[in-house]
């Protein structure tokens, strides 16, 4: 491809997380930060290959009303509304990201129990089932059984 005079350079993650930047609750933080930084995945969109994901747990709310709240962060800072064709991934776990933590690891969850410190789902299991997954270790020695409707 670079004979072509195509580039062929490796895809690159830049990743911004939430809990490095506040500590507690992240979604307000979340909130205040997506404007920007979809502002810049719009611009970077129209001269390359771009897409921004961001993870915002529902906590109580409905995954609408989260939507609509990351909607009204844009309004808020002069950007035009979400439109179906943007280089955007929104994941909406409703309760908090540990119930996909949960699900991927053991199984078994439901978005309605609080598995903020569940057991077997803590720091060395997950590590220990990426590594797994991504086929650097061993396999884990719990299973999952259940694939949870998400």
């Amino acid at each position: 491809m670079a004979l072509c005079g195509l580039r062929t350079k490796e895809p690159s993650l830049n990743p911004v997380i939430a809990s490095e930047r506040a500590h507690g609750g992240n979604v307000h933080w979340v909130l205040r930060e997506f404007p920007r930084q979809f502002k810049a995945c719009r611009q970077r969109s129209t001269r390359a290959r771009t897409l921004l994901i961001v993870v915002i747990d529902a906590d109580d709310n409905t995954i609408e009303e989260r939507c609509r709240q990351l909607n009204n962060a844009l309004q808020h800072d002069g950007l035009e509304p979400l439109g179906s064709s943007e280089p955007l991934a929104v994941l909406i776990p409703k309760r908090h990201i540990e119930t996909w933590i949960r699900a991927a690891t053991v199984g078994g969850a439901n978005e309605n129990d609080d598995y903020k410190k569940p057991s077997p789902t803590g720091e060395v299991y997950v590590k220990q089932r990426s590594e797994y997954t991504h086929g650097q270790g061993t396999a884990p020695s719990q299973t999952i059984h259940v694939c949870p409707p998400f």
